[in-house]
């Protein structure tokens, strides 16, 4: 009878020694997974950050094109349009009065700019070309960023539209791409250059002496904007 609870009680302890191992399995088991899992989180963090990092340096390098192309549009055309127009105006201001010396600037300097472009175009049709090549003239580093509408899509083409009941003259349907490392960005704008407003009236000063009004100082970039900019 004694030797049969010794028995017992060494069975009894065998059954422990298996159940710890048991847990030991378990617990190991579960850290792995934990570790794996822990590990494929980071990994799928990295790579959206990563995503994400290469889709916003795509798109900085495609918007990168048209600010380079604004600055260009800002020397070569807006410059001279406000010059012409505001020597339009000075050179009739007597006869101007009140609003009709604005009227006069808006019209003088949409006119101006309508020509710069309806020459460019011109000239480039004569040399068998369009004015996708006149932008790309303009930004000669970031020629390969402006792109042709794509065939089968039905995109328009570059036009020019001279919106003289809103103020403005738009370049539209101007589109830029660049791509890196297998993303890309795709932006689409109409790029529009808005009358500067100026107070073109006689300061109390000035109406005492009979001299004409100082020119003020102008932002003219502050009047290019992007407008129905759209990105793909």
């Amino acid at each position: 009878m004694r030797k049969k609870v010794v028995g017992f009680v060494k069975k009894q302890k065998l059954n422990n020694a298996g159940s710890a191992l048991l847990t030991v399995i378990v617990v190991v088991a579960f850290i792995t997974v934990l570790a794996t899992t822990m590990l494929y989180i980071t990994g799928m963090n990295y790579q959206m950050k990563q995503t994400d990092y290469q889709n916003k340096k795509s798109f900085y390098k495609a918007e990168e094109a048209l600010d380079e192309l604004k600055a260009e549009l800002v020397r070569k055309d807006m410059t001279r349009a406000f010059d012409y127009a505001y020597q339009e105006v000075m050179v009739q201001y007597a006869a101007l009065e009140g609003d009709t010396r604005q009227a006069a600037f808006n019209g003088a300097f949409l006119d101006k700019l309508d020509e710069i472009w309806r020459k460019r175009k011109t000239d480039r049709e004569s040399a068998g070309q369009t004015l996708l090549d006149e932008l790309k003239a303009m930004v000669p580093a970031y020629e390969k960023n402006f792109i042709a509408p794509e065939a089968g899509l039905g995109e328009a083409d570059i036009a020019l539209v001279c919106d003289r009941a809103n103020g403005r003259f738009v370049v539209q349907n101007v589109r830029v791409r660049y791509a890196e490392n297998g993303y890309s960005s795709f932006i689409c704008t109409d790029i529009a250059y808005c009358v500067p407003d100026l107070d073109l009236e006689y300061s109390s000063s000035t109406s005492v002496s009979g001299t004409l009004p100082e020119r003020e100082a102008v932002v003219l970039s502050d009047y290019i904007i992007f407008m129905n900019w759209k990105k793909y």
